[in-house]
Formats: structure tokens, sequence, C-alpha cells
């Protein structure tokens, strides 16, 4: 069936020392994109990920393939951080009930 496969992106927005959404839920296989609003920051994961620092405008992404609970910090303001906690992606049967579901069956 097609469409079955299905990965979703998010984005988390770094403004001043605001973190938005500062938690985020998603499954395995969807990616994140930090975006830089305003200011110098940083997405850093102690041994997973390190955007190194960024300024306004710039991005950084990460696809999530293995679920878990990935706190995250910003290296110029620590005191910013955030968690991203990645679920097992759904079922076979999953995915072909959401398929029929989003055709109306």
């Amino acid at each position: 069936m097609p469409g079955l496969a299905h990965a979703d992106s998010y984005v988390v927005e770094l403004s001043n020392f605001a973190v938005e959404p500062q938690a985020l839920t998603i499954q395995a296989g969807d990616t994140v994109e930090w975006r830089i609003v305003s200011g110098r920051h940083s997405s850093t994961a102690k041994d997973r990920w390190d955007s190194g620092e960024m300024t306004e405008g710039a991005t950084f992404a990460q696809r999530f393939d293995e679920p878990g609970v990935y706190p995250y910090f910003c290296t110029p303001h620590d005191f910013m951080r955030g968690t991203i906690t990645v679920l097992e992606p759904p079922s076979l049967w999953g995915r072909v009930k959401a398929w029929l579901a989003a055709w109306g069956w």
C-alpha cells in the first residue's frame, strides 16, 4: 500500500533565552529541526549530537531512529534545555488502520 511509510518533521525554535517547545514527543524515524530565531544558540546532546553555535536564521536537523528520551541544551546558555522523547513507530497494522482512516474507511 503506498503511503504507509511516513516520517514527520518537527520544529524547535530557539529565541532569546527560550526553547519552544521545551518537550517534544515524536516517533522513531521522525526529524527535528532547530531554528535560531534570535541570538546565538546550539542544540547539544552530550555524546549524541552537537549543532555547534549557530546565529539567527540558521537551522540544524537531527533524525531520531532509536526510541528513547534525549535531553539537550544550548552550549552558550546551558540553562536553556529541552527533551525529545522518541516512541516506537506504529506497527504495520497501526499504519494500515491510519491509512484506512485517512481515506474514510
